[in-house]
């Protein structure tokens, strides 16, 4: 991301560099002077498309978002170098606001194209020769694509994140008791360990057992807690040492003799032991690196904090828009 915003940056920086003064400040007039009636028409036009009317409504139209729309296309026209960080930066965070609330990529795409269409006649009326216009408009259309530009990837990045958290909080209502969650799963943990032992001394066979991946645990992890815990590096750990046994088993599952030999029977219940002893291990330190840190619930009066507050506003949203 840091190596794509430089490049954005370059380009944006030679855009200005390379525009005529004059022309920059006439694009900035012409911005400054149309920017009313522009975003008039751009609402008008918008407000017409029923997935965008979904999100906005003519009273926040009047009150906040003609006056936001008019001033970032006064800005980004009238854009100088020393600027151009502060405006990348201005993207980013409409891209965020537009991630939290829902508004699609598409959508926003739809307005920058609806903005250029209603800019193109207000170039061409202008009084000023057809070189001048031309260079005008190039200026204009390229600075609003290097703006559209940066707030899509940087959406793109944001609803990335806010799936994320989407998921995580969908987890996290299964997975609200996280005490009593790490002492289950330890304890499924156990119960299979101990099936499996049973079957080894009895029969020096695994029987018909389930892979460790296939068992209670295994699918608790690889469904839920991987996804819980993802960005953690024990988590990591966990899967690695299950994936690892599981290929053991199932070689001593297709072996003709089975566990039949002392020697190779001791080695593998000592290899299971090995293996879920650190699997406990690092089990206990998942959820209590999480517990560490900011998981969603405030200690003391176990309510969510804000770290889920984007996604409850938009499923909210969306259940008042059903």
């Amino acid at each position: 991301m840091e190596t794509y915003l430089q490049t954005v940056k370059e380009e944006w920086v030679k855009l200005i560099n390379e525009t005529d003064p004059d022309v920059h400040r006439l694009a900035t007039e012409l911005a400054r002077d149309n920017a009313m009636p522009l975003v008039a028409e751009f609402y008008r036009v918008v407000l017409a498309d029923p997935s965008a009317a979904e999100f906005l409504t003519t009273e926040q139209v009047e009150r906040q978002l003609q006056e936001a729309l008019r001033r970032w296309l006064i800005d980004v026209l009238s854009c100088r170098v020393e600027q151009v960080e502060e405006q990348m930066r201005a993207q980013q965070r409409a891209a965020d606001v537009h991630a939290r609330i829902g508004i699609s990529v598409d959508l926003v795409e739809m307005g920058f194209r609806v903005l250029k269409k209603l800019l193109l006649p207000v170039i061409t009326t202008s009084a000023h020769s057809p070189e001048v216009k031309l260079h005008i408009y190039h200026y204009a259309i390229n600075s609003i694509d290097l703006a559209m530009e940066v707030m899509s990837r940087a959406y793109v990045f944001s609803e990335n994140n806010a799936a994320k958290e989407d998921e995580n909080y969908r987890i996290f209502s299964l997975m609200e008791n996280a005490e009593e969650e790490k002492e289950r799963q330890t304890a499924a943990l156990l119960s299979w360990e101990m099936v499996l032992l049973y079957k080894i001394t009895l029969n020096s066979s695994i029987g018909n057992s389930l892979p460790l991946g296939q068992s209670e645990f295994g699918l608790w992890f690889s469904h839920k807690g991987r996804h819980y815990f993802s960005g953690i590096a024990e988590a990591g750990h966990i899967s690695r040492l299950i994936q690892e046994f599981d290929d053991l088993f199932n070689e001593v599952r297709l072996a003709g003799q089975g566990l039949s030999d002392k020697a190779q029977r001791d080695k593998f219940l000592q290899r299971m032991r090995n293996t879920l002893s650190q699997i406990i291990t690092l089990l206990r330190e998942l959820f209590d690196e999480v517990s560490r840190h900011e998981v969603g619930v405030d200690v003391l009066p176990r309510l969510l904090n804000r770290r889920f507050l984007p996604t409850i506003f938009k499923r909210e949203i969306l259940h008042a828009t059903r």
